[in-house]
């Protein structure tokens, strides 16, 4: 029997059905930290409402020299090709710690080679990064919240890649939580 009764059918991203029948409401079970309903528009699967996609909490910091001569990623959120849509947008909450010294350390969110968020951090033990990226009108095209522009092609599976790069081999910083909300 179907994960919500006869009305609503669950299906994997992969497995749900190619046509998408005007009004018909499946659940798409991995898609989102908890699934997530889409709606039929006659042609496509459009997503019904806003949902958390991911947590990542206490993910590992960097330390050392490795993270002083290049990123090294501490936390990752994955997403499904086409969840977006044209006119998306990803919304994301993070906390981070890091020593409180005055040396520079560096938080990025990238996809691929592009960062779509930043934050340095010169003295605060815990910070606070929050940033988004929207489509505009197209799964490859975007802004940032800081009015930066992208050809992200979000149509494919794509990974939000959380990085840090550091001044000093004997400090830290990482993610004590982040949010990766899809709008």
């Amino acid at each position: 029997m179907p994960m919500f009764g006869d009305q609503i059918i669950s299906y994997t991203w992969a497995t749900k059905p190619s046509t998408a029948p005007l009004g018909e409401i499946v659940c798409i079970t991995d898609v989102g930290a908890n699934g997530a309903l889409f709606r039929g528009n006659g042609t496509k699967w459009v997503r019904m409402s806003s949902l958390n996609y991911a947590n990542i909490y206490a993910s590992s910091s960097a330390t050392g020299a490795g993270a002083v001569a290049a990123e090294v990623e501490v936390g990752r959120i994955s997403y499904k090709g086409g969840t977006l849509g044209a006119n998306g947008r990803l919304e994301f909450t993070t906390l981070g710690s890091a020593t409180a010294n005055g040396n520079t350390k560096t938080l990025r969110a990238k996809i691929g080679a592009n960062t779509i968020g930043s934050i340095v951090s010169a003295g605060a033990s815990v910070f606070a990064f929050n940033f988004w990226l929207m489509n505009l009108g197209s799964e490859s095209s975007q802004r940032n919240n800081v009015a930066t522009t992208f050809t992200i092609d979000t149509s494919v599976d794509f990974d939000v890649v959380f990085t840090v790069q550091l001044t000093v081999s004997t400090d830290t910083l990482g993610i004590i939580f982040v949010a990766g909300d899809l709008r």
